[in-house]
């Protein structure tokens, strides 16, 4: 398989960036985000994520309100990377929801700092409006 790269100029990547945000809030109020059997639900003031399995029975949720630190976060991942049913695929998945939800990219330089999950989806929730 040969990779395909597209060259963008930096207002160009902005924009993508900001129509790819807007695209996901959309699908998060209208309840059709999700990531291989990971699905967003809005609920309450963050949502959560849900894995339904291919039967559609909901093995797993976590409360985005809980995954205020990256250490929380990472405590989610390696309790998912223990379950019998979660896959290779499911685990990256789920870091994939993570971090296209929330922003944790910039979490890492202190894990144990704590970040408002709430307001952060609030304003990607607003993208949609």
């Amino acid at each position: 398989m040969t990779a395909t790269f597209t060259v963008m100029s930096m207002d160009e990547l902005d924009k993508k960036v900001e129509d790819d945000r807007r695209a996901l809030a959309k699908r998060m109020r209208a309840g059709t985000a999700h990531w291989g059997h990971w699905w967003y639900v809005l609920d309450q003031d963050t949502g959560v994520l849900r894995y339904r399995d291919s039967e559609g029975h909901e093995l797993c949720e976590i409360d985005l309100a809980r995954c205020d630190t990256a250490t929380e976060i990472l405590d989610w991942v390696l309790q998912t990377e223990g379950k019998a049913w979660a896959t290779d695929e499911d685990l990256g998945s789920l870091v994939r929801a993570l971090t296209d939800l929330l922003p944790i990219r910039n979490w890492t330089q202190d894990p144990m700092a704590r970040h408002d999950v709430a307001a952060s989806i609030r304003e990607t929730l607003t993208l949609a409006d």
